[in-house]
């Protein structure tokens, strides 16, 4: 689950704050998902990183978003100042704007060191994993093993599926599948058509999943080597398959690999398929591979 902090609405002047050691005079935001919200009748907009750097969604007023759109990298706190003066007739004090500046660096909601710091510890976390967990589980489904069994088989089962898939003998292999990536309580019921097929006819020897990415990637296609982790188990990808991959395509198969992280297209088709392979999800590899446009 996503935490969430608020920054307060109070333009008055406020405790002198800490002094840094570098003050940032032209804060710069960040590239996040601004997503209006009311909380107690007040309407509030959510800060959301969409790279899950920041541990927190941040909730502002309006008022304090209307400074933040002014966070271009270009405004001084008098400029913002300036502008905020212009747009509500109201003083702005200075240490305000430096408090919510600050506020934005702490939650690491700004392009600035302390950012630049926390992402290349990331990064380099995630790179020297050889596990990909799951960063779904517990949002978009269940968590626990049996309450995920579960909830996957209610998809499957009628009205709104398809009844439990099993082998149909003479009937032609699947040789490509097209599946939802929506989030799994809204779509059970399509992907489980979408497997039905598969559990009726498979005998594939490795699965190459190729699914939408969500975030700006500098590149085409982001291939991991990692082994997939969900509450059903783990899932090995085909290390030998990935590296051929790399000797046609590149190293910069694996320049964006951190999108493997935090996207979920890919972490929903390994749970389905370990519920259709069961026991021999195990031995059953994947080829995981993002897309961009």
């Amino acid at each position: 689950m996503v935490g969430f902090a608020s920054i307060t609405p109070s333009l008055q002047r406020p405790a002198a704050p800490a002094e840094t050691a570098m003050p940032i005079e032209r804060p710069k935001l960040r590239n996040l998902e601004p997503i209006p919200t009311q909380v107690e009748g007040r309407q509030m907009i959510a800060l959301r990183d969409p790279y899950h750097f920041a541990e927190q969604t941040v909730l502002v007023p309006e008022e304090v978003f209307f400074i933040l759109t002014l966070f271009d990298g270009q405004h001084t706190v008098l400029d913002i100042q300036a502008e905020y003066m212009r747009r509500f007739g109201d003083l702005l004090f200075s240490d305000r704007v430096r408090q919510i500046i600050e506020q934005m660096d702490e939650a690491c909601l700004l392009e600035s060191e302390r950012f630049e710091s926390r992402k290349k510890r990331v990064e380099v976390e995630f790179r020297a994993a050889r596990i990909r967990k799951s960063s779904h589980a517990g949002a978009a489904y269940e968590d626990d093993p049996a309450k995920l069994s579960a909830q996957l088989d209610g998809f499957f089962a009628p009205p709104d599926g398809p009844g439990k898939p099993s082998p149909q003998v003479g009937a032609k292999p699947v040789k490509g599948l097209v599946a939802p990536h929506i989030d799994l309580l809204r779509g059970g019921p399509c992907y489980a058509w979408a497997y039905h097929a598969l559990g009726q006819a498979c005998n594939a020897e490795v699965f190459v999943i190729l699914g939408t990415v969500h975030i700006p990637t500098r590149q085409l296609f982001t291939a991991t080597r990692k082994t997939f982790e969900t509450p059903l188990g783990l899932m090995h990808t085909d290390r030998r398959f990935v590296d051929a991959l790399a000797r046609s395509y590149g190293e910069r198969l694996f320049e964006d690999e951190f999108a493997h992280k935090i996207e979920h297209t890919i972490e929903f088709q390994v749970v389905f398929l370990q519920h259709l392979l069961g026991p021999s999800a195990i031995r059953t590899p994947i080829v995981p591979i993002l897309c961009s446009s």
